[in-house]
């Protein structure tokens, strides 16, 4: 008698060696002749073959589950996982809805929830979100993880409302913040340069007794960083109430760094060293980008860059800003048609023009690397500029007016920047993707070099 489990076992050994679909289909016509393709195991192991390892496999397996009698969580899971990170995301959730649906009345596990959930933040649909983590919780599973994770993901698409959103909606339905949610809310603060949202939630951090966790501290001290704001930094990092840990010294020293303080920033990496940390590579990046000063590089050959960027098929991404007016996050594009926006903007360059002589900088914009806003015409309405014109048109003139760019500022922005400060007497602060620059009476923290 054939022993079944080295049958077994031999096909799953073959399927390693199956590097294209059509190799895979000739091993799953031997099951079907052999009699064990009802077999759950091997099944699950040639759906996970086709699904996660043969790169035009996915439909296959797809219909392999489909067409299977007795399908298990594994199989199921295995669909939600493949289908959350193609560019079919919505297949994802119609797997796990058939999984509930199933006769066999499946259970979903961590593992479905957070599959599930990946495929809807890359869908950015937070209504859906909030259902999945309500029935996470009615499962009682441990949901704090999906929501720390599902958080960053969202802010990593650029969903930063639905994000804060999802995060308040969870603490109404009774689920409490703890290590995880909070890192993860923390670095959604970090990366939309949410100031006010940030404050709140530091508050809160120091109420509930979360400022013993090195996680959380680390993440709070790289969201005030990344807001600009680098004395509260400075202060979550020197009240710490334990033994810092590299990630501590090196979120300071990058922070210090990026706003320009580069001296700064290498006193206190002398004083990790006395402390008895030594530094990784992290550290040593930080470090040299604090010598650096922000080095600026003019771009030779931009044409050249371009065309092989084409040839690579290479996407450029899209600029965009945003700022925080009563802890709201606004997103902006270049030539967003926001009549408010587009109404104080107007007003502001009429006064710029004949208060401080301003003239655009079109030739010097161009040249920077500015992506999808390297057109002649929209100088004058770019992200950072609507952003700006947006806040200062909602906010109290004593206020700060932070601003976050996901692309390096342009020569044109920049100088109207300093403009602002000057003859409206604000203060401006923005982070683009290569250093924070502080704008005040007329100048900026870089010195015009970055």
């Amino acid at each position: 008698m054939v022993n079944c489990t080295t049958v077994e076992q031999s096909y799953i050994s073959l399927l390693k060696y199956c590097k294209t679909l059509k190799s895979v289909k000739q091993v799953h016509a031997h099951l079907f002749k052999s009699g064990i393709d009802s077999d759950t195991y091997v099944t699950g192991n040639l759906i996970l073959h086709c699904a996660i390892i043969i790169s035009d496999g996915l439909h296959h397996a797809h219909s392999l589950l489909l067409h299977f009698s007795n399908p298990d969580a594994f199989m199921f899971n295995t669909i939600i996982r493949a289908f959350s990170g193609s560019d079919n995301p919505h297949e994802s959730l119609t797997t796990f809805i058939n999984m509930r649906r199933n006769s066999n009345n499946l259970q979903p596990d961590s593992f479905s929830f957070a599959f599930v959930l990946k495929s809807v933040a890359n869908l950015r649909d937070f209504n859906t979100g909030i259902q999945l983590h309500t029935q996470a919780i009615i499962h009682g599973l441990d949901t704090h993880l999906f929501v720390g994770t599902t958080l960053v993901r969202l802010s990593h698409n650029g969903c930063f409302n639905e994000a804060f959103d999802l995060f308040i909606e969870l603490q109404r339905v009774g689920l409490k913040p703890n290590e995880a949610s909070l890192t993860g809310i923390l670095s959604v603060c970090a990366q939309a340069g949410a100031f006010e949202f940030g404050k709140i939630l530091h508050g809160y951090i120091m109420k509930s007794g979360f400022t013993s966790i090195h996680t959380v501290n680390n993440a709070l001290l790289d969201t005030y960083s990344k807001c600009g704001n680098i004395k509260m930094a400075r202060l979550v990092f020197e009240r710490m109430p334990s033994k810092k840990t590299i990630v501590s010294w090196t979120t300071m020293m990058a922070g210090l760094a990026m706003q320009g303080y580069g001296e700064e920033a290498l006193e206190l990496f002398h004083q990790m060293e006395e402390s008895g940390i030594k530094p990784d590579g992290i550290t040593f990046v930080s470090v040299l980008y604090a010598c650096s000063h922000a080095v600026a590089g003019k771009w030779k050959n931009v044409t050249t860059v371009r065309k092989s960027m084409n040839s690579q098929r290479l996407t450029k991404s899209p600029g965009w800003s945003m700022v925080e007016v009563d802890k709201i996050m606004y997103r902006f594009v270049a030539g967003d048609e926001q009549s408010e926006a587009n109404a104080s903007l107007e007003k502001i360059m009429l006064r710029l023009r004949v208060e401080g002589g301003y003239a655009p900088e079109v030739f010097g914009s161009v040249l920077h690397d500015i992506e999808d806003e390297e057109k002649e015409n929209a100088v004058v309405t770019h992200s950072e500029k609507l952003a700006l014109a947006f806040a200062m048109s909602r906010l109290c003139e004593e206020k700060v007016i932070r601003i976050v760019k996901n692309l390096r500022v342009c020569k044109d922005c920049h100088m109207v920047m300093k403009l602002v400060s000057k003859i409206f007497k604000l203060e401006i602060v923005l982070r683009d993707r290569s250093r924070f620059h502080t704008f005040s009476d007329g100048g900026c923290s870089c010195r015009d070099y970055w």
